[in-house]
């Protein structure tokens, strides 16, 4: 199926594009410079044609450890990339990175449609005068907030993808890998992936939007979502409540949910209080101790800790893993299945 990837710096307004044909839920947005940062893939169907749109992270040219795994798996994207489309800030106008951005596109050689964005209203056309030296002659002047020319949009990127047909069967068990910051989400989805669609850094909070990701495991289709752990407490900052009601959303939209539990430290309060969160909604889920490779507790100190800790849980599904090494990820898929 052809991949349509979203390409741009950071704060163009492709994440809100993405929102639009996806029909991913659109929560207000914290003022967060480059709040997305992994791929994000999600199949769109428009008038019987399919495609795989994918959202990356904001190019910047900061030179921190998080902007170097930013900039790794847009290239990854772009790579896969059957149609690339390049967003700009219509009111921002042209700047380095957005040079920067063309001559790597050029350099790759893709299909490229330039959509500037940002332009709510018509004296904001004149902006888009600052682009016309780039290379692209199909363009698309747009406001995604308000909605404007997205039809025109929509148009340019049918031209590009052929007429399938359409599967009947899209059945598949949906999973929510849930916990709180750093207990190996992203390592244990990339693991299942067997590639890199989640950042992993020892850093806190790398993940912050839902990415999610479908595999077949012994002739069953699995729907894998990978979400922002949930801090200890919500200080009222603004990323943390987005996280947060990405992650209710998701778990109320998820057949099972994996709670993923860090042996190397202590059960927390916090991860009683996410079990306590999944129960309330009434899902199977699983208990999955994480790190068995660095804490290698023996499996009945292990159900001793979850008879301690999660009383409230009658009979609860459990299993320790390494998601970094490897370590009976099978047997997890095993019991999901």
């Amino acid at each position: 199926m052809i991949k349509v990837v979203l390409i741009g710096e950071a704060g163009v307004g492709k994440s809100t594009i993405f929102s639009l044909f996806t029909g991913r839920p659109f929560f207000p947005r914290p003022d967060v410079e480059r709040l997305t940062r992994d791929r994000h893939y999600k199949e769109v169907e428009i008038e019987g044609k399919r495609f795989i749109l994918v959202d990356t992270g904001g190019i910047t040219k900061e030179e921190e450890e998080i902007d170097y795994l930013v900039l790794k798996q847009t290239e990854i994207a772009l790579e896969e990339a059957d149609l690339v489309l390049f967003v700009v800030d219509g009111k921002r106008g042209r700047t380095p990175i957005t040079d920067e951005i063309s001559r790597m596109l050029i350099e790759k050689n893709k299909d490229v449609i330039l959509v500037i964005n940002k332009i709510d209203h018509e004296k904001h056309k004149w902006n888009s005068f600052d682009f016309e030296k780039l290379p692209w002659k199909k363009r698309v002047l747009i406001s995604a907030i308000h909605k404007i020319n997205i039809d025109t949009l929509t148009d340019y990127i049918l031209e590009k993808v052929k007429k399938e047909r359409i599967e009947k069967d899209k059945i598949y068990t949906s999973v929510l890998l849930i916990g709180k910051q750093n207990s190996g989400k992203s390592t244990l989805f990339n693991t299942i992936l067997k590639e890199e669609r989640s950042i992993v850094s020892e850093k806190p909070g790398t993940t912050r939007e839902p990415v999610e990701a479908e595999i077949t495991y012994k002739g069953k289709r699995i729907l894998i979502k990978d979400t922002a752990g949930i801090p200890r407490k919500l200080h009222g900052k603004d990323i943390e409540i987005f996280n947060q009601k990405h992650v209710l959303y998701e778990l109320k939209h998820t057949e099972i949910a994996v709670l993923l539990i860090d042996l190397t430290r202590k059960i927390s309060r916090q991860d009683k209080r996410i079990a306590h969160i999944i129960t309330e909604r009434i899902k199977p889920f699983i208990i999955v101790g994480n790190k068995w490779d660095i804490e290698r507790i023996k499996e009945k100190d292990f159900e001793m800790l979850i008879k301690v800790f999660f009383p409230f849980i009658i009979k609860p599904e459990k299993i320790m893993i390494s998601a970094l090494t490897g370590y009976k990820v099978k047997e997890l898929l095993d019991k999901i299945i």
